[in-house]
């Protein structure tokens, strides 16, 4: 497991912590708050109590056997500032919803508002027994939690875990994003605005005479110009070789007037965190900035580093994929051999001369190692079978080339290193011994290895997601796919593998009779023919076993599309269900000569059932669907009466009218 997965790991069993920490909290409030309700504590318990609950980090609330609100803790005010006047004792908690929902403070995200309305309220009623994670419209996530007491009571909490969901999100952009080495830069910059909700972002590198050079810029959601400028004078010089953290949480443009790029965008706050390299050298920094105060430095720090470690470790695994590219030039540049130094030995197979390259390399002392055998410097390795091959080799005055073996460094670090060499002779043939060269392949290795970890992990997140996905090349051959895409599809693990023609799934769903009747022959070629347009494309499917799938497949930019299949059989359902107590409750009204309507105040607008515009008989088409329009259908002398009713009902309370 490398950096990325622990990060990944850490991340998310501290968010999982953070939950538990919070539910034990809860619980005990939720105790306290029942004694004091109840009042089974005496004055000065009271006081103490009321003390601790309305200094807990939580929004509290009782509802009643009827649920009515009982009690409300002033957290809750802080949470809801828009909508806590609606927490008024005595008032129901269906109603506080409505009028909440009403005012917006919910994203219904495409839901309609009595569909919310519904669940939330099935919800309440019938607690989960798990929190509920609700969005608001502000942009924070808010968890509730709510239990039954033997009562029949509401114990209700509301936790603003906005900063656990936020490095949530920003550590899911780091992991899922498919970046290539310049572009992971840039997600990272992403990553920080995004788990920092700040406005701008950046990755920089350090240069020669006291400037910076920035590499990946986000802000606003888009990325960034990336740009030079001087370090003197800005906030960004405070990160040193000794200081690795700076904050300026307000005010930044005022303490650094001179720094044009803060002016110009307005920046209010700003921090920052160094990166280094393996030696401990500072060579970069990431920033973030925004056009507000920025609080709760502690978190935003803990976050920042995680993410400049992130950044660290992309930068060396990049250098070392580039020390690897560089060495490899110089190998072939070289006519016959080349590497970072060059040995001698004599007849006698001992070391008669390095070249210089040797000691700056690996750090040995070459005139240690003259008139030493290769055997004699390796100790007990030269006696493992590759070795025994190669000095069978040396015996036979063979060439040999690309060997590769381990040695340790005068630094105590084990080196990869790989030799050529070949058989020398003077102008009589008589054997003068090997000439050759040596390269240090450490970071090649290194790299490799690192590679290799990241995929096998990428490679177990992908047979462990819970979706099917498959991906097609531009010869339409399905080249890789999961576990789930083939039970989902029903496909035979045994008669499918990776490479197989996209042709030979839709054959075998055709031959079973998945596209009905007709010539599977034809249903295959105008399948295949589909698939070639390389077309974004969205549908859903019954599957094998009577769900539902929901498929949507997408071209990718070096040809082909990938494609997920996703088992929706519940929420189908669910849409069904609605549909059918939609279609009961229009019927039940009709029989009974009822109708409902909903009034927007704000937006002025009125929503009729069916019923209510056979009760007025008017076509839907030819009503303003507002107050107004309402109150010039009433007959005139009903209309101040339906006027005075109405009042009442904006001021809280319930009427009943009857009018023409």
């Amino acid at each position: 497991m490398d950096f990325i997965d622990l990060v990944l790991l850490g991340g998310l069993v501290c968010f999982g912590l953070a939950l538990i920490v919070m539910a034990n909290r809860l619980r005990a409030a939720h105790a306290l708050a029942k004694q004091f309700q109840h009042g089974h504590l005496d004055e000065q318990a009271n006081q103490s109590l009321t003390n601790a609950i309305e200094n807990l980090p939580h929004g509290i609330a009782i509802f009643d056997s009827q649920d009515r609100l009982s009690l409300c803790n002033g957290k809750h005010a802080a949470i809801f500032p828009l909508v806590h006047h609606l927490m008024v004792p005595g008032r129901s908690f269906e109603e506080i919803l409505r009028s909440s929902a009403a005012l917006g403070n919910y994203p219904l995200k495409g839901q309609q508002l009595e569909e919310y309305i519904s669940e939330r309220l099935a919800n309440h009623r019938n607690p989960p027994g798990k929190p509920i994670l609700q969005p608001l419209s502000d942009g924070r996530w808010v968890q509730i939690n709510e239990t039954k007491t033997v009562d029949n009571e509401t114990l209700a909490t509301w936790t603003d875990v906005t900063q656990l969901k936020l490095r949530e999100q920003a550590l899911a952009i780091l992991t899922e994003r498919d970046t290539s080495e310049r572009d992971f830069l840039e997600t990272a910059a992403e990553a920080i605005t995004v788990g920092l909700g700040c406005r701008w972002a950046g990755v920089a590198q350090t240069l020669e005479g006291s400037r910076a050079r920035v590499l990946a810029m986000w802000g606003d959601g888009a990325p960034g110009t990336c740009f030079e400028y001087e370090l003197e004078g800005t906030p960004c010089a405070n990160l040193t070789e000794t200081q690795d953290f700076c904050y300026f949480p307000t005010q930044v443009t005022d303490q650094f007037p001179d720094d044009q790029i803060l002016v110009d965008v307005g920046a209010a706050s700003y921090i920052g965190h160094v990166i280094r390299d393996s030696s401990g050298r500072a060579t970069g920094h990431i920033f973030a900035l925004d056009d507000r105060p920025m609080d709760t430095p502690s978190w935003r720090r803990d976050l920042i580093e995680l993410i400049a470690r992130w950044v660290d470790m992309a930068l060396k695994e990049q250098h070392a994929r580039t020390t690897a590219r560089d060495r490899t030039r110089r190998l072939n540049d070289i006519i016959e051999v080349g590497a970072d130094w060059v040995w001698e030995t004599g007849p006698d197979m001992r070391f008669s001369y390095f070249s210089d390259r040797l000691s700056e390399v690996l750090g040995l002392d070459a005139a240690q190692l003259l008139g030493k055998t290769r055997e004699e410097i390796l100790g007990g390795s030269a006696d493992e079978p590759s070795w025994r091959d190669h000095l069978a080799d040396l015996r036979a005055r063979k060439p040999f080339r690309n060997l590769e073996y381990t040695l340790q460094a005068a630094d105590g670090t084990q080196r990869h290193l790989r030799i050529n060499g070949k058989p020398i002779y003077d102008d009589k043939g008589s054997f003068l011994g090997y000439r050759g060269t040596g390269t240090d392949l450490t970071a090649e290795v290194t790299a490799r290895r690192e590679n290799m970890r990241t995929l096998q992990f990428l490679e177990a997140v992908f047979e462990n997601l819970p979706e099917g996905i498959s991906l097609a090349d531009a010869d339409l051959n399905v080249v890789a796919f999961n576990r789930r895409f083939l039970e989902m599809l029903d496909f035979p693990p045994e008669e499918f593998e990776p490479g197989d023609p996209f042709e030979k799934f839709i054959r075998y769903n055709a031959e079973r009779g998945e596209y009905g009747p007709g010539d599977a022959d034809e249903q295959v070629r105008e399948r295949v023919a589909l698939a070639k347009r390389f077309e974004a494309h969205h549908f859903e499917r019954p599957s094998t076993d009577g769900g539902t799938l929901e498929i949507r497949g997408n071209p990718v930019p070096s040809g082909g599309f990938v494609t997920t299949y996703t088992d929706i059989t519940e929420r189908v359902r669910s849409e069904r269900a609605l549909r059918e107590s939609q279609a009961s409750l229009e019927n039940a009204q009709r029989i009974a000569q009822l109708g409902n309507w909903d009034w927007d105040i704000r937006g002025n607008s009125l929503t009729w059932s069916k019923q209510i515009y056979q009760i007025f008989g008017l076509p839907t088409d030819e009503f303003g669907a507002t107050y107004e329009a309402f109150l010039d259908r009433v007959h005139p002398d009903d209309r101040a009466a339906v006027q005075v009713a109405v009042e009442v009902a904006l001021a809280g309370e319930p009427y009943a009218l009857d009018h023409r």
